[in-house]
């Protein structure tokens, strides 16, 4: 009874609580080839968000934080509440498993490592259910989080604007880039795809998909007050359409992106051998990890090419029933 269109509804079912059998293959599709699925999936990123906003509202309770145990007690229980409703997402469970870890260490006065917190939470998600070790958004999402915990702070040193607004961009295509770079190996050898837009994708949807959130977040707060109602509604159908017209601006196999890249599990490990050299090597600088970097491409060189070599030998007969 929104008003809203059909593929606004689904995509604000979708961002806020990770409900997406509503939206249509073809958006599916758009955003899989921009490399911005991830936002149609409630993700660290909304549970960051959220987390943000219960701080927020207990400081305005609480502004010489008396209460901190009450504090505690307050946003653990909304988040597990918000882990409820989103279904047990991988990446839901990670985000708000770390943000309780940092806030129970921050009531009892202990400061810990991120590395530590990150892994503790992944060992407590594996504790519980040990299958989630293949689960595809699991392994991307603890990816990505140590890709920007570890690549982007060495990325950031490179260069700083003295624009606030063109840092802000700057950081978020960094972090963008941090995330993919870690994720490329898993997301290769399981969607067999790679967006080429992706840093302009994320940069202009990201921001997007946050305000129709916000909105669609506000919509059901003043749902009964008519005036507000109806805006809402224009602003979210409008910025809805807008996304998925920059979403379906890449979605074109010439330049868009790459598809059916052909990538096994020993092409996965070389590149995850690869990729950790590679940041060995501009970390430490040191020749004798240069040579190693030489060697595992030269040995994934051919073992890429005995591998193609084989398969042309052979012959195969597939029966479809």
């Amino acid at each position: 009874n929104s008003e809203l269109s059909q593929p606004a509804f689904s995509i604000c079912s979708a961002l806020l609580v990770g409900y997406d059998d509503e939206i249509d293959s073809e958006v599916m599709q758009s955003f899989s080839h921009s490399g911005t699925l991830h936002i149609l999936s409630v993700s660290g990123m909304h549970t960051g968000v959220l987390y943000a906003i219960l701080i927020f509202i207990f400081s305005k309770f609480d502004k010489y934080d008396r209460y901190k145990k009450t504090k505690l007690l307050f946003v653990l229980f909304f988040l597990l509440l918000f882990i409820l409703v989103t279904g047990l997402s991988p990446s839901v469970l990670r985000a708000a498993l770390m943000l309780s870890l940092v806030l129970i260490g921050k009531t009892f006065y202990k400061q810990g490592n991120a590395y530590n917190t990150l892994l503790l939470s992944a060992f407590l998600l594996l504790l519980i259910n040990p299958y989630l070790i293949k689960d595809v958004g699991f392994l991307l999402s603890y990816a990505a989080v140590f890709g920007i915990m570890y690549l982007y702070p060495l990325l950031a040193k490179l260069y700083v604007f003295e624009n606030k607004i063109v840092q802000w961009l700057w950081t978020s295509v960094l972090i963008s880039v941090a995330a993919t770079v870690f994720t490329l190996p898993i997301s290769l050898y399981f969607f067999h795809q790679f967006p080429i837009w992706f840093v302009f994708s994320n940069l202009v949807i990201i921001p997007i998909s946050m305000f129709i959130m916000l909105g669609a977040a506000l919509f059901l707060v003043v749902y009964k007050i008519v005036f507000l109602n109806h805006l809402l509604v224009y602003v979210i159908n409008i910025s809805t359409s807008i996304m998925l017209w920059l979403a379906q601006l890449s979605d074109n196999p010439n330049y868009g992106f790459i598809d059916f890249v052909a990538f096994s599990k020993s092409d996965c490990l070389f590149m995850i051998l690869t990729i950790a050299l590679i940041l060995i090597v501009v970390t430490q600088k040191q020749y004798k990890h240069v040579l190693v970097l030489c060697s595992i491409v030269i040995v994934w060189l051919s073992f890429s090419i005995f591998n193609t070599y084989e398969q042309k030998q052979k012959n195969e007969f597939v029966v479809f029933n």
